[in-house]
């Protein structure tokens, strides 16, 4: 099938495109869509024909192109189709067939449903609330699925959805489902009318969840090689970006899709760094204290506070993430996607709402407090509320009496900050994204779709930034703010794709600074050197280029670039050990060893016995050749082994052996051997390019290469005799 939308988008060979959907045809049994087939043969055999007896049409082309646009059609027919035959997920069984049912039936049954609602509101029937609930929830999964494998759109059908989603007769949690079942339609197979319904919807909607859904999801199903056949989708994507505010919308939907693809990673973070902090508060014992820990506190009287403030700092720190845009809770609900609840996809997209007939074994939890109150003050995505009623009430026979009567009081108070703009575009938007990374990251029918969240050889197809709509719409400023968002956030591989051959990212200083640090974290070091010299020349006093030129100077030993930025930096901030640790390290590399030297000297005075400047001066001292003076430097600094580094135990190895004591030196080879953990059938390849890396500090000492290989064989042999 691929081969024949290449000939149809990129060729617009409609010949070529014919011959191969009549093997595809064939080949698949698709008998069913022989006859449009057929009619679209009879029609290009009619115009070729008329070009045969040499008649002219002016509107051939124009011709041509609806016979491709038919076509194309036709085969995304066929796509959806195969694909919902071939995955039984796709297929939903109802006694709703709207194969059968007219449109005005669709609108009078969901119009049906708001006056329903509001009539039972003035009586007290549970009974016919549940069958009402369940009846309206049927038609809308039959009607979601109907959507989800529906063949292309004419454009009747696009005006009817578009004006039914409009309109204010109909309750806006419906119209949310409809305009999802519609996305993943898109994502599913492309239709230009669906595209061009979502685009629609986004620009003209007044309800802010139903114009978010609509935005997300125009945003994902954006097209690439269909412009081609389909002009008009450039036109109408160009004048819905038009504003200032919908590109500021665009670049906040775009961070927010970082963070989602990021929600694995953070999630470790959490696990790591800060739910460690917070079982171990949770260990302080307020009331009963124990002899130990009465012993405690008259030794230290302060570790009860200062564990509390722990406690409380890494509560607030994944608070602050959380208010950040950080998905902190996909950890734990990622494990409460297994219930028969998310079966059917369109779950996955529900607004929530408690009468949700899929509910009603749980009755007893929809109006507790508890249960009111944290979603009230939590930001959970509806996905993730749906789990954690379902996750309750698995247990709730489970829980001691007392918890539950304390869950029913309606003064229980949830810690933690108050969700707020809770009724904002942006938080709308991201919880909403939020659904929709748990459907494509945990739901196992989600294989039919194309993934906005997955990366391919291309790059990561969610960098919507780069769709070819969008750029030239020339959101140059909010191009840059990305940049520096993927930047701060640490994300160089995306920082790449944004930046390479991007005629958005301009040749001046924040394009060039992006660039450049794109080049460094890449490891194209020469690349980001020489656009580290164009920055330096338009701001040579700006710290941040400084800092990047320096470092790009090192990497290719242009120390004399790297000392000239250090000398300018130190001068800026003179108390700064860093720059200053570097300057005298870039001053000896090139060659200026004696100034470095006195710097180190220096700080060594102020910095007793630090590692991160004994390190450097020890090296330094190996550097001009001085190896007795280097060994005192490492003694010291190998006196605190627990600061230590496997290069340290090397460079010391380095001093001992060129200072002739070689059996403390194999000594500290052998160490530096089993940190590194080289084994023994790589041993000699190791030490070979160990040595290969350290040979201008080797030659400076006056080891030749016959000296190297004789230490290699003795290391070697030395292992081998452990073994």
């Amino acid at each position: 099938m691929d081969k024949i939308i290449i000939s149809i988008l990129k060729d617009q060979n409609l010949g070529a495109a014919i011959r191969q959907m009549q093997t595809f045809i064939t080949k698949n049994a698709l008998g069913e869509f022989k006859d449009d087939f057929m009619q679209i043969v009879s029609d290009y055999e009619l115009m070729k024909d008329f070009v045969k007896k040499g008649l002219q049409d002016s509107k051939r082309e124009e011709v041509y192109l609806q016979l491709l646009k038919r076509l194309y059609g036709l085969c995304n027919d066929m796509t959806a189709d195969l694909k919902k035959k071939g995955t039984a997920g796709l297929t939903y069984y109802s006694q709703y067939a709207f194969d059968y049912i007219q449109t005005d039936e669709i609108r009078l049954f969901l119009e049906s449903f708001v006056q329903d609602v509001a009539l039972l509101s003035l009586e007290n029937n549970d009974t016919r609330k549940q069958e009402l609930y369940s009846k309206h929830h049927e038609f809308l999964t039959a009607l979601f699925y109907h959507i989800l494998t529906s063949a292309h759109w004419d454009e009747q059908t696009k005006l009817f959805y578009q004006d039914l989603l409009l309109s204010p007769t109909i309750d806006s949690m419906d119209a949310q489902l409809i305009v999802s079942a519609v996305m993943l339609a898109v994502l599913n197979v492309f239709d230009v009318n669906k595209f061009m319904l979502l685009l629609y919807v986004y620009q003209y909607a007044t309800d802010v969840n139903i114009k978010q859904r609509a935005l997300v999801g125009w945003i994902l199903s954006l097209p690439d090689g269909e412009t081609r056949l389909f002009p008009e989708l450039e036109t109408s994507v160009k004048k819905a970006i038009t504003s200032g505010t919908v590109k500021r919308d665009l670049l906040e939907l775009q961070i927010q899709m970082i963070y989602c693809v990021s929600a694995e990673e953070d999630t470790e973070a959490i696990q790591r760094d800060i739910i460690p902090q917070i079982i171990k508060g949770q260990n302080l014992n307020w009331d009963d204290e124990t002899n130990s820990e009465q012993l405690n506190d008259i030794l230290h009287p302060d570790s009860s506070e200062q564990a509390m403030e722990e406690l409380e700092n890494s509560y607030m720190k994944m608070m602050d993430m959380q208010k950040k845009g950080v998905d902190i809770y996909f950890g734990g609900f990622s494990q409460m996607k297994r219930f028969p609840f998310f079966n059917f996809i369109n779950n996955w997209f529900a607004p929530f709402y408690p009468e949700h007939p899929q509910l009603k074994t749980i009755e007893e939890l929809k109006d507790n407090n508890f249960i009111q109150n944290l979603f009230k003050h939590s930001p959970f995505c509806n996905s993730d509320k749906y789990s954690f009623l379902l996750a309750i009430s698995s247990i709730i026979n489970r829980i001691p009496q007392s918890i539950r009567e304390m869950m029913a009081h309606d003064n229980i108070f949830i810690q933690g900050a108050d969700v707020e703009n809770k009724d904002k575009p942006a938080y709308i938007r991201r919880m909403y994204l939020q659904d929709i990374y748990r459907f494509f990251r945990l739901c196992p029918l989600n294989s039919s779709f194309t993934n906005p969240f997955v990366q391919d050889k291309f790059g990561w197809k969610g960098l919507f930034f780069l769709n070819k709509l969008i750029m030239e719409s020339h959101p140059e400023k909010e191009m840059k703010e990305l940049g520096y968002f993927l930047l701060h956030r640490k994300k160089y591989t995306l920082l790449q794709q944004l930046v390479t051959d991007n005629p958005l990212i301009k040749e001046d200083k924040d394009g060039l600074y992006l660039q450049a640090c794109s080049a460094f974290k890449q490891a194209e070091y020469e690349r980001a050197n020489e656009l580290y010299a164009q920055l330096l020349s338009m701001a040579p006093e700006d710290k941040n280029i400084l800092r990047g030129a320096a470092q790009a100077g090192f990497a290719v030993n242009d120390f004399a670039r790297a000392e000239e930025c250090y000398a300018i930096l130190h001068q800026m901030e003179p108390d700064n050990l860093l720059y200053a640790l570097n300057l005298a390290i870039s001053s000896v590399r090139n060659n200026h060893v004696e100034e470095g030297m006195q710097l180190l000297f220096k700080l060594d005075y102020e910095h007793t016995a630090d590692p991160q400047i004994l390190r450097p001066l020890a090296w330094a001292e190996l550097m001009r050749a001085k190896p007795e003076a280097a060994c005192m430097q490492y003694d010291k600094l190998l006196e605190q082994s627990s600061k230590a580094l496997p290069d340290d135990y090397l460079n010391a190895a380095y001093a001992r052996w060129f200072n002739c004591d070689i059996t403390q030196a194999i000594e500290l080879f052998r160490r530096y051997i089993r940190l590194k953990k080289a084994s023994q059938v790589n041993l000699y390849k190791f030490l070979t390019n160990t040595f290969s890396n350290d040979r201008e500090l080797i030659e400076r000492n006056g080891c030749s290469t016959f000296d190297v290989n004789i230490l290699i064989d003795i290391l070697g042999e030395e292992k081998e005799n452990e073994v």
